[in-house]
């Protein structure tokens, strides 16, 4: 879409200020604008978009669903050095197991 306006010094001003620290075009200030606006006369969706979204989930209850948390129930006291190879063993098994 073409647009053509008139600024007042004010806006102006700003316009130039924020080309200069951005180095954006003013298409991409004023589209940027624009999301920026638009997203603040439309807060109730928003919010409801995010009620209907589960809570997020922090990485180590992600990781206690997925069984990798407290996963290996006897730890080898030499882990730090040979855990690749005793966790590849451990997913193997569960694969194994639940194959069955």
């Amino acid at each position: 879409m073409y647009i053509e306006t008139e600024l007042d010094s004010d806006s102006t001003e700003k316009l130039k200020r924020i080309q200069q620290q951005t180095n954006q075009d003013v298409a991409q200030i004023i589209g940027h604008a624009l999301t920026l606006y638009d997203q603040q006369l439309q807060p109730s969706s928003h919010s409801e978009e995010t009620e209907t979204q589960s809570p997020k989930k922090s990485p180590l209850e992600i990781l206690q669903e997925a069984g990798l948390v407290g996963y290996i129930k006897d730890g080898d006291p030499k882990l730090s050095t040979n855990y690749k190879t005793l966790v590849h063993q451990e997913i193997e098994e569960r694969h194994e197991r639940e194959r069955q």
